[in-house]
């Protein structure tokens, strides 16, 4: 064949994919006749000689196990009206997937019964099912089972017209296509004496058996129960929202470790399974101190167990914090889960065992990021490396404030989850957002597509929430002591820093002072846009405008932060820590390493930055003399700045002091946090001189000795001791510190992510206390900083995307500008903090949740609490409404080896929609009107197997994209081998690779064997690419890197990769019919 040659549409070999590989040996030997041994060999099946006979007989009789009940629906609707059917139904030696045993035996009926409403009918099959009760009912069909359970029948006899098979074929498609069977068939011409011997077998078996007609009938009713939508709604919400589905597959992992989680984890670890089987990802941002350790530790075990149940490699990698790595390894013990764990730190400094974790990035098939919050800035040394070296296909992020910045941050965490798992319009987003403050510059359908992509891979559950989930069964919540679970009532409160007016005087003369700066400092050595900045759209312009105003704010910023914080902090700031240290009395104040002195650096200018931008300057970044004088300037000004401060009163300083005095007086332990770590120094011997006796402990990242004092203390369970401890924001996050009832900001947050981290220390779901308080501190108006109002509307932010659990008072939820209104702090407080925790988190089960909870719910309480924990299947779960057009609704059970699925066809030919949120909303557009319940009659049952018939190919639509997207490049790649195969007239090649693209783009001829488990041929694809891709993934590249970025790569390894692909795709696992896991249903029928 030559290049131009057009290439063939299917293959010339045999399947490559064939169930029976021992059938390419076949022909080494000689099969028996068809006729006279009815085999599944050779193209041929069983099912073709039997039914011939059954049809074209008077009076045609079954004998067979009850398991081919679906078979014998079909043979009796293809009977016509006038042949009636006999069916003798013997036992099944195993019930196979779905049965169960039982210390007291049960009837036949009852043994049936239990088999098929475990199991359920395939919904194609209910039109066929009604004409079949209806005929049984007429006595057309009539129905015996074999009585005697102590010998019990399992014979296989088909007696038709003329002739009569018995053998090993059960009356199922097993027995009847797919499996090796051994069957005779006897003739009355060809061999009358074994016909009639044959015959007068099982007209003898037919004799001995018992009436199971108005047995057979009950069961057929209990399958075709028709119930009202909300009850089939009901029953779709329970399987996705509770998790139930996963418990069975938990407990097998490990049954013991199961039990000790609450409910609120296990539902949380199912939902993160759905997650992970429809996003590829996941974002667990739970309200602070619910328990994520515990839970994400199962969490990646159950994922390990279905990885590994696929035949894949489930090696874990987890990145956190390292103040938590030690309790990561001790909860992944617990639970069993083989798990990496390396400290952010090494991606930040490396060391010696960096090699490792770089090692173990590039292996991972699931990587786990806790406080993933700290991989927001993409230009940071950790990110970076953390993106190079990951090639995982299952990300799990956690997180308790996905917010840091500003909204933007939420979404570069996508950055993580992988491109391909996103959609195309959040990738344009991205780039659009990369630009620093662009967010406010997005437009309102931006936005909204932003929020919508955001919620499809989040787990959001709020405090609240977590408490409603324990009202249901507070038995199930209790900590390690037997004591109940719940979080604890959070009481916000602020206090009086007192500042005289003398001292608010200094400060408003250095806000003065501040204004005056150039920022200096603060100017880069090189004055150059770079090649990101450019490809983002920023202007040499724009870049220059950001410099002089963001040096200016910027020393403005942390001279303010300083201030605010302590004296101290400023002086150090300003005069670097070994002045400060004498100057304060501080002699056991030590650090790592000195830092500030910012006066210092103003005295040695250095060289004038170098200029490599195209638009004009002021001169003090281009003159030598101006460069001098702009340092001299910012210089003197910093200095008067000095001045004010050490002229200003330690009142501030005190007021803190005394106020943790009196919280001591009245809580065992106080927790309290500052961000500077000479502040903490200096107060702790304040306070050591106002409480004599009192433990007071200073908890710091360097001190290791003195932060495992503190978490001894501060745990639950720990030292008895009491005292008050002040700790920097290395203890703010992954530590329990419950122990305290009562906890103090020093300073003000100017992130949500430290106020949040910080107040989770106390507020957390295993708290010993009733309540907890906590203090923010109310500064005068002069001492406030600007990052105040940054602060709270990144509240306001998570408020709207999220839900946050963090209740603020009002006075501080206003502009920078305005001060704030003490006396009416604490009372107006009380009127809002519950409103913000009850605002809804938007997450990816919100749509759902809204169905059947909240003042919007469709469904009533009693029939969600009813339908929760219950799992009959299939008919018994279908509702048929009135509509004026024809749609259908379809949840899918979970399993071990997958999660629901929601299914919604607007339409006979409409494309299945799987998204949670539009599914929820064609839902409530339909069913809100509360539309009249309609009849599972024979047209309502054809519509329904009419849409049941398209699930296979919907269920493959709600892959995650990243293995949507693998299954397509595949497609490309083998198109480019066939093309490399024709031009080498390799026939044999070509036609293996045509075999699979063909399989990929679902021809009918390649699914007579069933379908592919989908996602395992992607998961195979991925891991067959993983070395191009980590090669790629290391070379410098611009924006993201995405699957079809190797496509020409892998057609150019052709040669290498080809072999590969043939091998790894020889055989095929199948997926389980999924018609057969419809646990729900709602069809839309127009009246008649």
């Amino acid at each position: 064949m030559s290049q131009e040659d057009p290439l063939p549409d299917t293959a010339r070999t045999a399947d490559l994919f064939s169930d029976f590989p021992e059938e390419s040996r076949e022909g080494q030997g000689v099969w028996p006749p068809p006729d006279r041994f009815p085999l599944n060999v050779d193209g041929r099946t069983v099912r073709e000689r039997v039914i011939a006979d059954l049809v074209s007989a008077d009076s045609p009789l079954v004998v067979t196990g009850y398991g081919a009940l679906e078979e014998l629906v079909r043979l009796e609707s293809d009977l016509g009206e006038v042949r009636p059917l006999r069916i003798l139904f013997g036992n099944e030696p195993s019930v196979g997937e779905g049965g169960h045993r039982s210390l007291k035996a049960p009837s036949f009926p009852e043994e049936v019964e239990q088999y098929w409403l475990d199991r359920g009918i395939a919904l194609r099959l209910s039109a066929r099912l009604i004409h079949f009760r209806e005929r049984l009912r007429e006595g057309a069909v009539e129905a015996r089972y074999w009585p005697d359970t102590q010998r019990p029948l399992h014979a296989k006899i088909y007696l038709g017209a003329g002739a009569v098979t018995l053998g090993s074929s059960n009356f199922s498609r097993n027995g009847l296509e797919r499996q090796h069977e051994a069957n005779a068939r006897f003739t009355a011409t060809g061999e009358p004496r074994r016909y009639r011997e044959a015959a007068a077998l099982a007209e003898q078996f037919w004799s001995f058996g018992e009436d199971y007609t108005d047995a057979l009938l009950a069961l057929l009713e209990r399958l075709l129960h028709v119930v009202g939508w909300r009850d089939a709604l009901a029953r779709a919400c329970g399987e996705l929202l509770e998790g139930d589905w996963a418990k069975g597959f938990l407990q097998q992992v490990d049954r013991e470790a199961f039990r000790a989680l609450w409910p609120a984890q296990r539902q949380g670890i199912a939902q993160a399974l759905y997650l992970l089987d429809r996003q590829g990802a996941v974002l667990i941002a739970d309200a602070t101190g619910s328990g994520k350790t515990r839970m994400g530790a199962h969490l990646l075990r159950a994922q390990q167990a279905r990885i590994q149940g696929a035949g894949g490699m489930p090696r874990s990698v987890m990145i956190a914090p390292s103040t938590v790595v030690e309790e990561w390894e001790r909860e992944a013990s617990r639970a069993d889960t083989a798990l990496d764990v390396f400290s952010v730190g090494l991606l930040s400094h490396g060391s010696r065992k960096a090699w490792q974790l770089d090692d173990a990035l590039r292996r991972a098939r699931l990587l786990a990021v806790d406080e993933c919050h700290n991989f927001h800035n993409r230009r940071s040394r950790r990110t970076r490396r953390l993106f190079t070296n990951h090639l995982a296909d299952d990300v799990l992020l956690f997180t308790a404030t996905p917010i840091n910045r500003n909204v933007d941050d939420l979404v570069r965490i996508a950055d993580l989850l992988g491109a391909d798992n996103l959609q195309p319009s959040t990738l344009k987003a991205l780039e659009r957002v990369n630009r620093p403050g662009r967010w406010h510059g997005l437009g309102e359908d931006e936005a909204a597509q932003l929020r919508d992509e955001i919620r499809t891979f989040t787990i959001r559950r709020t405090k609240r929430m977590f408490n409603a989930l324990i009202d249901r069964a507070p038995g199930a919540y209790r900590d390690h002591t037997g004591r109940p679970c719940r979080y604890p009532e959070h009481r916000s409160y602020s206090y009086s820093l007192n500042e005289p007016a003398a001292d608010r005087e200094r400060a408003g003369r250095i806000r003065e002072l501040l204004d005056q700066l150039f920022g200096v400092v603060q100017v880069p050595a090189v004055l150059e846009l770079s090649a990101v900045q450019r490809q983002q759209g920023l202007t040499e312009g724009q870049y220059r405008d950001n410099l002089l105003l963001g040096a200016h704010k910027l020393v403005r910023y942390r001279v303010m932060a300083a201030l605010r914080s302590s004296r101290a902090a400023l002086v150090e700031h300003l005069c670097g820590t070994a002045v400060a240290r004498a100057e304060f009395g501080l002699e056991h104040y030590a650090k790592s390493a000195d830092t500030g002195d910012v006066l210092g650096k103003l005295k040695q200018p250095g060289r004038v930055p170098e200029n490599r931008l195209g638009v004009p300057l002021p001169a003090w970044l281009t003159d030598v003399d101006a460069w001098e004088s702009a340092h001299a300037h910012d210089h003197r000004i910093l200095s008067q700045v000095l001045e004010e401060v050490r002229a200003m009163s330690p009142a501030r300083e005190r007021a803190k002091v005394a106020h943790l005095a009196q919280l001591a007086a009245s809580h065992e332990r106080v927790l309290a946090f500052d961000s500077r770590l000479i502040t903490i120094a200096a107060l702790s011997v304040q306070l050591e001189e106002r409480l004599p006796g009192v433990e007071i402990w200073q908890a710091t990242g360097s001190d290791e000795r003195s932060r495992q004092a503190v978490l001894r203390a501060f745990r639950p369970g720990g030292d008895e001791q009491t005292g008050v401890a002040l700790c920097s924001d290395s203890l703010s996050e992954g530590v329990n510190l419950q122990a305290a009832s009562a906890l103090v900001h020093l300073d003000m947050p100017s992130v949500i992510r430290v106020a949040e981290q910080r107040t989770g220390r106390v507020d957390r779901l295993d708290s010993p206390h009733a309540e907890v308080e906590v203090w923010w501190p109310r500064d005068a108006e002069e001492f406030a900083l600007s990052a105040d109002a940054r602060f709270l509307d990144r509240v306001g932010a998570v408020t709207e995307l999220l839900g946050t659990n963090l209740p603020l008072p009002e006075d501080l939820q206003q502009r920078s500008r305005d001060s704030v209104d003490a006396d009416t702090l604490i009372r107006e407080y009380e009127r809002t903090a519950r409103s913000i925790e009850e605002a809804e988190p938007h997450d990816a089960f919100a749509a759902v949740r809204g169905l059947v909870e909240g003042s919007g719910a469709l469904v009533e309480p009693d029939i969600y609490e009813y339908y929760r924990e219950r799992s009959v299947r299939v008919l018994s779960r279908v509702s048929v409404v009135a509509s004026d057009t024809v749609w259908a609704f379809f949840c899918l059970a979970g399993s071990a080896d997958r999660a629901p699925r929601w299914f919604f066809f607007s339409g006979p030919d409409a494309e299945a929609t799987t998204s949670l949120d539009k599914v929820a909303a064609a839902l409530r557009e339909r069913l809100a009107p509360d539309p009249p319940n309609g009849e599972m009659d024979e047209p309502a049952a054809r519509w329904l197997a009419h849409f049941s018939e398209r699930l296979p190919e919907a269920e493959r639509a709600q892959l995650p994209l990243r293995k949507q997207r693998a299954l397509q490049e595949m497609t490309k790649v083998l198109n480019g081998f066939c093309e490399e195969a024709a031009r080498q007239r390799e026939q044999a090649r070509l036609d293996a690779y045509l075999a699979l693209r063909n399989l990929l783009e679902r021809k009918p001829e390649t699914l007579t064997g069933g379908e592919p488990d989908w996602e395992a041929l992607a998961n195979r694809w991925l891991e067959l690419i993983r070395p191009y891709w980590y090669r790629r993934l290391t070379q410098q590249r611009r924006g993201f890197l995405r699957l079809r970025d190797l496509r020409k790569e892998l057609i150019e390894a052709e040669s290498e990769l080809g072999p590969e692909v043939l091998e790894a795709f020889a055989r095929l696992p199948l997926q389980s019919s999924a018609e057969e896991r419809v646990v729900a249903a709602i069809l839309g029928m127009p009246a008649r």
